[in-house]
């Protein structure tokens, strides 16, 4: 039974790691990120990773609490890069006085609560939503999970995506207006809308605007440089996406970007984007290269495409994930769309990528990808882990499943920013 309290229906399975003791999880089989340690044993103090290794090998800390984990499979939480628990979806609760608007807000706050608890039921711990919904709820379910009102996965709020020519993902037309007043070859709006972007040209605006979504409570930057349909078309120039980049930087944040062509997906990457979402259906040579050295990471979303994955694109993925290159899990899940966390991974393995390869970009990759870690389980790392009741070696399309997770130990990081500090370009710390 779902209920709005801080366990919910997780009790017994879902801790804060703030909240408890020195403790020693002790008896599972560990994924580090990397590799395998059977009957393993780690210690987690003030929420951070201060000793892991075989059991034998783990001194245990004086006064710890132990949790017994025998015949479990122990790994770095689930990280879905592109998902919207919070959004638009139609309506079974008819409001007859607005044609625009069928979702009241409380309805909608109360489904992104619900959808997100089931998330983190599965093992998914955290999630970026990069634009799209109702930004005012994206972020209030964010500060509900960090103060510890509601058990949810760890978000990060995108704000509005930043677009010189507005509209793209979640654009709408007024009753009555042309459906199809879009920009062509870009699937994007001509007109702007508050509600699916914000608009933003040439560098000194790029740099205002991402100024302006701190202020507002973003945690990412997120840019549109063509909607989701097929397009060779720039939306931005190379010198506002640079502008963009480096005033990301400044603020401590990291920038996804969606492009679906080639000539978009590579100008993102030359700005040095830290996540592309989507890419193209037929990813040239050039991109795959330059996919493969690492620097940016790629959420392909193989599962959530409409037309299905194409041949070259299944190639491109195993060729980034095998040479070097950094591919995540992101589903683009929304309640009207869903698409499941074991579907994208199921399709990744469908790829050709190695099963240790694809646990790896469902749990460290993707949190590396959003800042939320720095790389595989390491001291001082942060303790977000889930366990599971199976081995996810021999059933990795089961990961994301709700209910699937047996238990979960989850570290909510603050806000990493102030307004102040995002105006003044500081950086904060981790």
């Amino acid at each position: 039974m779902f209920r709005y309290s801080p366990t919910g229906a997780l009790k017994g399975t879902y801790f804060r790691a703030e909240s408890l003791p020195p403790t020693i999880l002790e008896g599972a089989a560990l994924f580090d990120g990397r590799t395998w340690i059977e009957d393993a044993a780690i210690v987690v103090e003030n929420g951070t990773v201060t000793a892991l290794g075989p059991r034998n090998n783990v001194a245990r800390p004086r006064d710890a609490r132990a949790i017994p984990l025998e015949g479990r499979w122990l790994m770095p939480g689930l990280i879905d890069c592109r998902s919207f628990p919070v959004g638009r979806p139609p309506d079974e609760v008819a409001r007859p006085q607005s044609a625009r608007f069928k979702t009241s807000g409380p309805i909608l706050a109360h489904r992104g609560v619900q959808d997100a608890h089931r998330m983190l039921s599965g093992g998914i711990i955290g999630l970026a939503q990069l634009g799209g919904g109702d930004v005012e709820y994206v972020a209030g379910l964010r500060d509900a999970v960090r103060t510890a009102l509601i058990a949810a996965p760890t978000i990060l709020n995108a704000g509005l995506p930043l677009s010189p020519v507005a509209g793209g993902i979640e654009a709408w037309h007024e009753p009555g207006d042309d459906p199809d007043r879009r920009l062509p070859g870009t699937g994007m709006m001509r007109r702007p809308s508050r509600h699916t972007a914000r608009v933003a040209g040439t560098p000194d605006g790029m740099r205002k605007a991402i100024r302006r979504s701190f202020v507002d409570g973003a945690d990412m930057v997120m840019l549109l440089l063509t909607g989701p349909e097929p397009s060779e078309q720039l939306a931005m120039s190379d010198r506002e996406l640079a502008a963009a980049a480096h005033e990301a930087q400044r603020v401590g944040a990291r920038v996804a970007c969606q492009a679906t062509g080639n000539l978009p997906s590579k100008a993102a990457l030359r700005a040095g984007v830290d996540l592309l979402i989507l890419g193209p259906d037929e990813p040239d040579e050039e991109l795959v290269a330059m996919l493969r050295t690492g620097r940016t990471a790629w959420a392909p979303s193989l599962a959530g495409r409409p037309g299905g994955a194409t041949k070259r694109l299944r190639a491109a993925v195993k060729e980034v994930g095998t040479r070097g290159g950094r591919v995540v899990v992101g589903t683009g899940w929304r309640r009207e769309a869903p698409v499941a966390f074991a579907a994208e991974i199921a399709a990744l393995l469908s790829a050709g990528l190695p099963v240790g390869t694809v646990l790896e970009a469902t749990s460290t990759g993707g949190a590396a990808a959003l800042g939320l870690a720095n790389g595989p389980l390491a001291l001082g790392e942060r303790a977000n882990l889930v366990a599971f009741d199976f081995d996810p070696r021999s059933a990795p399309d089961a990961l994301g499943e709700a209910g699937r997770a047996s238990f979960i130990l989850h570290v909510v990081p603050g806000r990493r920013l102030t307004p102040l500090q995002s105006i003044l370009g500081v950086k904060a710390a981790s």
